[in-house]
């Protein structure tokens, strides 16, 4: 499939996606961070080999990988874990400390490893009968055991099924070297990072011009047999001097570093995440990083990383540059509804800046990690599922000038209305009046504006000040500070459920600070009060609404997910009379959350 003027082909990895070189690495990484739990090896802090002649394609899936165990005899062999291990940092138990002798024939009832390998080798098979290949006993692999990441012959890079046609592939950050590093875990798997600025580099075509560079030299050849721009996330290192300011310690600093390769192997640009989110292992950059590559299918592409899409540097900053339409987007997100789920986000920035957000996610379900996506100011193709531990393929075709929604009209039909309409509706009411800013009705007003019970309730660790959403139609009002959110709102049935429309203006102080404002229509928990703000993801209720607020920022989030973790694109929003507005009518499921998520970053 060949790009066009107007549009081009990406691919997209959600974790694992499979047959794929990078999976592989970071499958086997995995493996090694038990190392210094005595598991694979007794050691782990030991010294890289840069060449060995290993014949060994690693293409089996990552469920299918077994943890390597030394039996008495000395042989290193393989057993089925109760669970396969199906993540990266995955929890080893206890009977896997034992392994039984194995008989000559074993391989063939158990998939475990040939009797003809030798007392001490190192192997690899999938769950099945037919054994993948082994690593030869040698001094050099006895005393590292990061030379497995090596183990794969050169040329067999793969890229995954599916991508043929694709321009540009992006893989999820922590995909390779995994979770739960310290500083000083880690340091074996780090690549060492020169400057793209001041070096030109094809790391498959000259793969000795700088040590430790193993994870790139195998990027740079996906990127170079594919024909694709590459992009990815890994652990970098730098050495520096303790004249250095900033300079650790330990005399190096390490980087949660992406990694950008052109479709012919040569490294285009690195990006190291500035906005940490409780990552021991890495270092901040002295200063930001503001990435924009240049492509010849897209244009100009920014690139940042996970929770940095929550600040202005260097997320908001990069699309100050007009010519900047496409974001790509390496994370490691938890879910945590009911406002910031992964897709929800990532759809929402897609909107709110007209652009098209390539994210790639790990396909964590255990610790909540999933949701990756092609998001377009108008449309999105996502993958969300918490039950399975397969990852997935994402591939579309997208504009290379996206469209954007703000201040257009996504559907018409002829009961839409304006936002302006329906203010002047409520206006023109015998039961209501207007001054300049509000409208004001009384009690028995056609909108059903008996005044609600005003509660407060505990949302994304803020205390939101709500009121309940009852009967088929009707108008709310809820402030806190100076943001006062609205809503209006018709439903064709009643369901047997709790919603209510909230309100936050306020610093949020957990799990980083930044100050928020939020106007949210949300389904609660149960009947009660108090449930309103806990993650749900089912939802029977269907609305037809204007939801609107007098926000003191420019800088908003539309959110629109309905039942099953579905995302759902809003009709209209945009500024009207010093409020900013979004309208859906026609949902096609249960809604779960319709929210409009402002930052104010000068107030972090």
């Amino acid at each position: 499939m060949a790009s066009t003027d107007d549009q081009f082909v990406l691919c997209m990895c959600d974790q694992r996606a499979r047959h794929t070189t990078a999976v592989a690495f970071r499958e086997v990484k995995s493996l090694l961070t038990y190392s210094t739990q005595g598991i694979l090896f007794s050691s782990s802090l030991l010294p890289r080999v840069s060449a060995l002649n290993f014949k060994f394609l690693l293409t089996v899936p990552s469920t299918d990988l077994m943890l390597l165990k030394k039996a008495s005899c000395g042989r290193w062999v393989g057993r089925k874990l109760p669970q396969p291990p199906t993540t990266v940092g995955f929890l080893v138990p206890e009977d896997i400390q034992t392994s039984p002798e194995l008989s000559p024939h074993a391989a063939e009832s158990s998939g475990t490893a040939p009797r003809d390998t030798c007392p001490g080798d190192l192997v690899f098979f999938p769950q099945s009968s037919t054994w993948c290949g082994s690593f030869p006993r040698n001094e050099t692999l006895d005393e590292s055991p990061a030379t497995i990441l090596l183990a794969v012959a050169p040329g067999t890079e793969q890229l995954p099924d599916g991508c043929v046609g694709a321009q540009i592939i992006v893989f999820p950050e922590d995909g390779i070297h995994g979770f739960n590093f310290t500083r000083t875990s880690i340091y074996p798997f780090l690549d060492f990072m020169p400057s793209p600025q001041l070096v030109r580099w094809n790391p498959c075509l000259e793969p000795h011009r700088f040590n430790d560079t193993e994870v790139l030299q195998r990027l740079s050849c996906m990127a170079m047999k594919g024909e694709m721009f590459v992009v990815a996330n890994l652990g970098t290192k730098q050495p520096c001097h303790s004249s250095n300011p900033g300079c650790p310690d330990d005399g190096r600093y390490q980087f949660n570093t992406n990694v950008v390769f052109s479709s012919n192997g040569t490294l285009v640009d690195r990006y190291r995440k500035h906005n940490l989110y409780f990552e021991a292992a890495f270092d901040t950059p002295l200063q930001v990083d503001h990435i924009v590559f240049d492509t010849p299918f897209a244009g100009k592409v920014g690139i940042f990383t996970c929770f940095d899409i929550l600040f202005f540097d260097p997320a908001v900053s990069l699309l100050r540059d007009p010519e900047v339409k496409h974001i790509v987007y390496p994370t490691a997100w938890m879910n945590q509804l009911p406002l910031l789920a992964a897709i929800q986000i990532q759809s929402a920035f897609a909107i709110a800046f007209g652009i098209n957000f390539l994210a790639a996610n790990v396909h964590h379900p255990t610790l909540g990690m999933t949701g990756s996506g092609i998001h377009t100011p108008l449309q999105s193709f996502w993958y969300h599922d918490m039950e399975s531990s397969r990852g997935h393929l994402i591939t579309a075709k997208v504009a290379r000038n996206p469209v954007g929604l703000v201040g257009s009209e996504n559907t018409t039909t002829d009961t839409d209305i304006s936002h302006s309409k329906f203010l002047k509706i409520l206006a023109s009411s015998p039961f209501c009046e207007r001054d300049a800013q509000e409208v004001y009705c009384e009690r028995d007003a056609r909108w059903n504006l008996d005044a609600p019970p005003t509660f407060h309730s505990e949302m994304m660790y803020d205390n939101f000040t709500l009121v309940p959403v009852w009967g088929k139609e009707g108008y709310l009002r809820v402030c806190s500070n100076s943001l006062c959110c609205s809503l209006l709102y018709q439903r064709p049935a009643l369901s047997r459920e709790l919603y209510a429309l909230g309100v936050f203006d306020g610093l949020h102080t957990v799990h980083g600070t930044y100050y928020v404002q939020v106007c949210a229509l949300v389904k609660c928990g149960s009947l009660g009060f108090d449930s309103c703000g806990q993650e749900i993801t089912e939802a029977a209720g269907v609305f037809d609404f204007h939801l609107w607020g007098n926000f003191s920022t420019s800088y908003i989030f539309p959110l629109l997910l309905t039942s099953g973790m579905t995302l759902q694109t809003p009709d209209r929003l945009g500024w009207e009379n010093e409020h900013y507005f979004l309208r859906k009518s026609g949902l096609s499921s249960g809604l779960v959350t319709a929210a409009l998520y402002g930052r104010l970053y000068e107030r972090d």
